[in-house]
């Protein structure tokens, strides 16, 4: 599998993962009701999507690195806390989420799946 990288969030000083994986795009085209690519191309590329959008995003798909989703992990405490942080830096990371998650990995990375002492395959 190629290697697509994990996305750091950092949300009212607590560490969380966006993992670009089939089932958070998946998790992600159902809340919101549209497709990952139109929503990344259409909404987030013309600026017409919704806070409630990166919102609904990070609420289903952001894993907390300590194991445990924080008191505040509400859909209104999770609005406010990405308010709070700036709606356009917490949208560019989800975009880069959802970029990773519907690209391949590098050509780097696909070469050297399962080589043994970096060579190439």
């Amino acid at each position: 599998m190629a290697n697509r990288g994990i996305i750091d969030l950092v949300l009212n000083g607590e560490h969380f993962e966006l993992v670009p994986s089939f089932k958070n795009l998946d998790k992600l085209e159902t809340v919101l009701n549209k497709g990952a690519v139109g929503f990344l191309r259409n909404d987030v590329a013309s600026g017409t999507f919704k806070a409630g959008d990166v919102v609904s995003i990070i609420q289903i798909c952001a894993a907390p690195i300590n194991g445990r989703h924080p008191k505040w992990w509400t859909r209104d405490g999770i609005g406010d806390v990405v308010m709070n942080e700036g709606l356009i830096d917490v949208t560019t990371k989800v975009t880069q989420f959802i970029a990773a998650a519907l690209s391949a990995g590098s050509d780097t990375d696909i070469k050297t799946v399962g080589s043994e002492d970096d060579q190439k395959k």
